[in-house]
């Protein structure tokens, strides 16, 4: 030890030569001498562990999929509860407003959805007319005309007897009440040059709005062979020479004008207008509950719009039926027309898919007509007298049917 601390001291005193000498001398005493202290080694063994006295974390279960910079979830509700109140109250104020505007077709007794007033209707009156001239200018028959009276004849039978109003304007060339208009008589191909007397609406300056308020309805006549059609509106009854060949006589012009006039009655233009709304609603929630977009709409138009639709016709049938029986007008008509309606339509296309229609097939409105045939009967018997032979005529009808 001694040794030690004396080349220690000679190092220090700063002698160059036997520096590196007394260096190695000194490394060599001091791994000979024990230390005084243990080393740390020698008492911990590389394997122990040390002791912490940090203070221990306490255990937390943690989400993969958290987000740290995820805002804590905020007690007042989610944003899918909150759409899911609003598409709850929505529907509920939906069905509540329904059931306040039901009501019952006066002339059937069906339940529908009406929230379209009565005013609102009226100012279709006369709009319906002057979208309709428009729509068919240069192709309506004037007033003078065979084909014109012959369709004014029959319209002012069915709405005079019924309490429906009258048509405007006076007729100045009569003409027999047994006409039978067959292909080719007097309506041409549908070419305007065909028919050089043609009617200017705009030049009578008749009001619709005055008519509308008189009930006064407007008739156009429609130079064009190739429609076989025939409509009405609030105040305007439009018909295509093209479906005269299918009417045949003034008796099958009655069944379809009875028809088309019996939609007005019922309101029918007002009840599409209503139920529109529904179509809307019902494909807006196939979509907010999270529909492929489209299906919604197509879901509506198969399940609710066609089928509602081929209902309007069927009561516009009966109506129809009723109010051309009260003109004492054939009621066996109706089938009839229907009938060769039916073999126009199958040697035009040579297919009828009833479910994609807005109009029932014709045998099916045939074998529906044909049961309404004793009411028809009775009503125009009691209108128009004569009991007995109607039912007579009824009879034997039936005979030929079955036969």
């Amino acid at each position: 030890m001694h040794a030690i601390r004396a080349c220690r001291a000679f190092l220090t005193a700063g002698s160059l030569t036997c520096r590196p000498s007394c260096s190695r001398a000194l490394r060599h005493l001091e791994s000979r001498v024990p230390s005084r202290f243990p080393s740390r080694s020698s008492v911990f063994p590389p394997s122990s562990r040390s002791l912490s006295i940090s203070t221990p974390r306490r255990a937390q279960y943690s989400r993969f999929d958290d987000d740290p910079n995820r805002p804590p979830p905020s007690s007042a509700g989610s944003g899918f509860q909150t759409r899911d109140i609003v598409i709850y109250t929505l529907g509920a104020g939906s069905i509540v407003y329904y059931i306040y505007h039901l009501e019952q077709v006066p002339e059937t007794g069906r339940w529908r959805f009406m929230d379209v007033s009565s005013k609102f209707e009226a100012s279709l009156w006369e709009a319906s007319y002057n979208e309709l001239s428009k729509e068919f200018h240069g192709k309506l028959l004037p007033p003078t005309h065979v084909i014109t009276q012959h369709v004014h004849r029959v319209v002012s039978r069915i709405l005079e007897a019924n309490d429906l109003g009258t048509l405007r304007g006076d007729l100045r060339t009569p003409i027999p009440a047994r006409t039978v208009l067959q292909p080719g008589f007097g309506f041409g191909n549908g070419d305007a040059e065909d028919t050089p007397d043609l009617w200017d609406p705009d030049a009578t300056g008749r009001s619709a709005t005055r008519g509308a308020a008189k009930k006064e309805w407007n008739l156009l006549v429609v130079n064009d062979g190739k429609v076989v059609n025939a409509m009405a509106a609030p105040g305007t009854i439009v018909v295509f020479t093209g479906i005269l060949p299918v009417a045949k006589d003034e008796q099958g012009l009655a069944a379809i004008l009875g028809h088309e006039i019996g939609h007005v009655v019922a309101r029918h233009t007002a009840e599409r207008y209503s139920y529109s709304k529904i179509f809307f609603a019902m494909a807006w929630l196939a979509d907010a509950i999270g529909l492929p977009s489209g299906v919604g709409s197509i879901i509506t138009t198969l399940l609710m719009d066609l089928p509602h639709s081929r209902k309007q016709e069927y009561e516009a049938d009966k109506i129809g039926l009723r109010l051309s029986a009260k003109a004492c007008f054939d009621p066996t008509a109706a089938p009839e027309m229907f009938k060769r309606l039916g073999a126009l339509e199958k040697s035009a296309s040579g297919l009828n898919v009833s479910f994609l229609n807005t109009h029932p097939a014709s045998d099916e409105r045939v074998r529906q007509l044909q049961a309404l045939l004793p009411d028809a009967f009775a009503v125009q018997a009691s209108v128009c007298g004569g009991v007995a032979d109607y039912m007579g005529a009824f009879s034997e009808a039936t005979r030929l049917e079955r036969g």
